[in-house]
């Protein structure tokens, strides 16, 4: 790992990352078109950011179908402003459709 490489894990069952808890329970919602996926809760976040770039693993549970891994990227344009939570959350609604898709 490069001294440029940033890497944060997020707990969505603390108080403090409610907003993105809700985030993330969102985009269950809307990505799951069949309601057996509406069972899926995120459990954490990996977010990794280096320069551009702002990639996210997102580790997923279900009562019955055990856990489930999905990963997302988000890339700045640099001519965009820089705002970390807006990479994340891009990251974490790509991560989310992947783990739902497999």
């Amino acid at each position: 790992m490069s001294r440029h490489e940033v890497v944060t894990r997020v707990w969505l069952d603390n108080w403090d990352k409610i907003a993105l808890r809700e985030t993330a329970l969102e985009d269950i919602r809307r990505a799951s078109r069949h309601k057996r996926y509406r069972r899926w809760h995120p459990v954490a976040v990996d977010f990794i950011s280096k320069g551009n770039y702002t990639a996210a693993v997102i580790e997923m549970a279900h009562a019955k179908k055990g856990t489930a891994q999905g990963v997302g990227f988000a890339k700045r344009r640099p001519t965009d402003k820089y705002d970390a939570l807006v990479g994340q959350r891009i990251a974490m609604k790509r991560a989310i459709e992947d783990a739902l898709s497999a």
